[in-house]
């Protein structure tokens, strides 16, 4: 067997410890296992990551490039406007939470033993939204404040939605989406 490089070790590690995040979620996350599905030694992590913290960091912050990655595809794809694409962003992080349950968990869990760049990661995550809302807000003379309540609704409908869709409380179905997404466009109806 060939000498795996330290970069691809550390990448399937991360890749792995997402798929072992949805399955087992924070909780009861194993670096152990998530060693053994790549094939390496239970200590092979400990030289990529100094803790489980830090391993949970790097995967958030794989989840993030992911979803960074979904996003940019969104916003080439269309010429639509702020408020379409800030739509269209929403219903694909949905999806995207929903696709990764346990990741959503991680995100809104509070940790003592996370630093402070960890929570800058957990919150940058949703960063597009943020900024698509203040465009919006911007460009249609909607106070800050007003705006701050806004993209509160947003975020609340997105991680409801994906909560009420993961524990079978709103079936999975494209039409549940368009209507939840329905109600996140109808808030910049709203004064």
């Amino acid at each position: 067997m060939s000498q795996q490089q330290p970069q691809n070790v550390r990448d399937r590690l991360v890749k792995v410890g997402l798929a072992e995040l949805n399955t087992y979620g924070p909780k009861d996350f194993s670096v152990r296992r998530v060693a053994a599905s790549c094939g390496v030694s239970c200590a092979a992590p400990y030289k990529h990551f100094q803790n489980k913290s830090e391993f949970l960091a790097a995967i958030i912050q794989y989840a993030n490039e992911q979803w960074t990655r979904r996003q940019q595809r969104i916003m080439r794809s269309t010429a639509a406007s702020t408020r379409e694409k800030l739509v269209l962003i929403c219903k694909d992080y949905i999806k995207f939470l929903v696709e990764n349950p346990y990741l959503r968990s991680l995100l809104m869990t509070k940790d003592e033993s996370f630093d402070s760049e960890y929570i800058e990661l957990k919150r940058s995550i949703s960063g597009t939204t943020q900024r698509l809302v203040e465009k919006y807000a911007a460009d249609h003379n909607i106070s800050d404040e007003i705006a701050q309540i806004k993209l509160f609704v947003c975020r609340s409908i997105i991680y409801g939605a994906a909560l009420m869709i993961d524990n079978g409380e709103l079936p999975n179905t494209p039409e549940v989406l368009d209507e939840v997404v329905g109600v996140i466009d109808r808030e910049f109806d709203l004064p």
